[in-house]
């Protein structure tokens, strides 16, 4: 409904400024046609003073468009106002006994005036309207120099005519309205769809891919442990879908944001390399990797989103290549401050064949339906590292011959880092070492975590219990705000939608009632999209959280949100 309002009210604007553009060219035509009528023909022919009447009427009225009450009911006002205007012309006319200049006037002066009518019975009302009128004053003008017959004729002919080309105008625009708010309603009914199900989707990975993590830690004999990889590599082949269908979701509606912070770029993509070195292994496929000199070592961008379309293209590559080498190419051209870096992931595989290329990048495409049945995958991985590689300025290209291998490069834009941001790093931490309110000792972190669902319950509170926490479990909203007054928590693990009070409104309420309450609040959530994460952070929370959680992202966020160097203490 939102969205709906705002078309409306952007409808309206659009609306009133070509209301205001009419009545300005009606009132400049009317003035300057009486200035040359005044300088060729007697002014007892044709009283100026009446025409600069007219012109200032209009003149006047285009402020009174921004009061509230035309704001309010502009199409009103707008024709009542095209109505008067008329009828100052008609009045016009009349005095000058109807010559052929005046006739002309009223002509001219109906048609633009019709232009600002907006519904097909307001036309009908307007022109009705104006055949009568005209045809009164006709008939009390005593020596007209026009034909009455044939001057009525021509105006009841353009009536007519701008009475069916309006409402021509009027339909087809009406349609396309329709069809917009459609379009929005039915856009905005596929972000709650997704997000809905993203949530309920996630909810249960979090059980299978946490559980499975949890199992990692037991005793398991090497059949036992198959068995284990084979639950996680499904379980994140899940999630990566899970997770493309969410952003290709977002990249369609402009939702994507991109981040500005410093990274090192050469150990970004070594991480990176690291993360798709398994699967690379399990195809006995090797990987290298260049970067050029000319590479400035620290960048300000995205480092995520970049990773992002590194692994996409990182996986792709090494999914359609059955032997041989994945290589990646980093190069760069610097040219005020600003970092053109081009990056080149080139394989040995299979190649594509020219007639798929130029539809490689839509959505839920792949090279043909055989690719889909032998490699898998849903089409929109190389649809969303498009929508990123353009929204950071750049743009991507494929080379590729059919059995011998492909080259997907891309550019993007990014500036080049004053200093380390490693530096910047190590100044935060002290910063926050050096102020450590809560005092804590290692090993004494208290834990409370909110969730309703009793698999994430026993997938967090084991997870805690191995990194050495004291953990407490709240079932719903009401239950958490209730031991949180009661109990002295360093940390509370915030899950958004619980019975009782969500979690928002649980954090809403500590931040408003409770500022001498000094715990961070975390949110763990199956919602996955940027509003949700802006949402959290301004009810008070201090970061965000998604699942299917896994204990590496729980530690760092720990890490990050506690006093500098605790956990890292607790741990050991």
């Amino acid at each position: 409904m939102g969205y709906l309002s705002t078309v409306k009210d952007e409808e309206l604007q659009r609306t009133l400024q070509r209301h205001r553009e009419l009545v300005a060219a009606c009132g400049v035509f009317i003035l300057l046609f009486g200035l040359v009528r005044a300088l060729t023909q007697p002014i007892g022919m044709d009283p100026l003073f009446v025409r600069i009447a007219v012109a200032l009427t209009c003149f006047i009225y285009i402020p009174l468009t921004f009061t509230r009450p035309v704001r309010r009911y502009p199409f009103f006002a707008i024709s009542v106002m095209a109505t008067i205007i008329l009828a100052f012309v008609i009045f016009l006319a009349h005095r000058t006994q109807f010559n052929a200049n005046s006739c002309f006037s009223v002509l001219v002066t109906a048609l633009m005036c019709s232009l600002v009518m907006q519904t097909k019975w307001s036309l009908i009302v307007f022109f009705s309207g104006t055949f009568v009128i005209v045809s009164v004053f006709l008939l009390i003008t005593p020596e007209s120099q026009v034909d009455a017959f044939f001057f009525l004729a021509a105006l009841l002919t353009l009536c007519v005519f701008t009475y069916f080309n309006q409402r021509n105008r009027m339909e087809t625009e009406s349609e396309l309205r329709h069809a917009t708010r459609l379009a929005e309603v039915a856009a905005e009914s596929q972000r709650r769809f997704l997000a809905n199900m993203s949530h309920e989707i996630r909810t249960p990975m979090n059980g299978v891919i946490g559980m499975a993590e949890l199992l990692q830690s037991t005793e398991l004999n090497a059949e036992q442990r198959e068995y284990l990889r084979t639950i996680e590599v499904s379980g994140e082949l899940l999630l990566s879908i899970i997770n493309n269908v969410l952003d290709y979701s977002k990249a369609d509606v402009g939702q994507i944001k991109l981040e500005q912070v410093d990274f090192d770029i050469r150990d970004h993509l070594a991480e990176t390399l690291k993360m798709v070195a398994a699967s690379a292994g399990e195809r006995h496929i090797e990987l290298h990797s260049n970067v050029s000199p000319e590479v400035p070592r620290y960048l300000t961008g995205d480092p995520h989103r970049f990773r992002q379309v590194l692994i996409n293209l990182l996986q792709n590559a090494i999914k359609f290549t059955e032997r041989g080498t994945v290589t990646v190419q980093i190069d760069a051209d610097i040219k005020d401050e600003v970092c053109i870096l081009s990056c080149a992931v080139t394989d040995t595989g299979i190649g594509i064949s020219p007639t798929a290329v130029d539809s490689l990048f839509d959505e839920f495409t792949q090279a043909d339906s055989s690719t889909t049945r032998k490699f898998g995958g849903t089409g929109l991985g190389l649809a969303i590292t498009r929508a990123l590689v353009e929204l950071m300025q750049g743009k991507i290209e494929v080379s590729s011959t059919e059995h011998q291998g492909s080259t997907f490069s891309f550019s993007v834009e990014m500036a080049v880092a004053e200093q380390n941001p490693r530096s910047n790093q190590e100044v935060e931490q002290g910063t926050n070492q050096d102020s450590n309110p809560a005092g804590l000792e290692p090993g004494s972190l208290k834990i409370l975590l909110a969730e309703d669902n009793i698999v994430n319950q026993q997938v967090v509170a084991k997870m805690l219990a191995l990194m050495g926490c004291q953990t407490d479990v709240a079932e719903d909203g009401r239950s958490a705000l209730t031991a949180i007054r009661s109990g002295n928590y360093d940390l509370v693990l915030m899950d958004l939608q619980m019975p009782e009070m969500d979690g928002l409104e649980v954090t809403r309420t500590i931040r408003h009632e409770m500022p001498d309450i000094p715990c961070r609040i975390v949110a763990i959530t199956a919602n996955a999209f940027e509003e949700d994460r802006v949402a959290c952070l301004a009810a008070g929370m201090d970061d965000y959280l998604v699942k299917p959680l896994q204990r590496t992202a729980l530690e760092a966020t720990l890490n990050r949100v506690l006093p500098n160097g605790f956990f890292a203490a607790s741990k050991a």
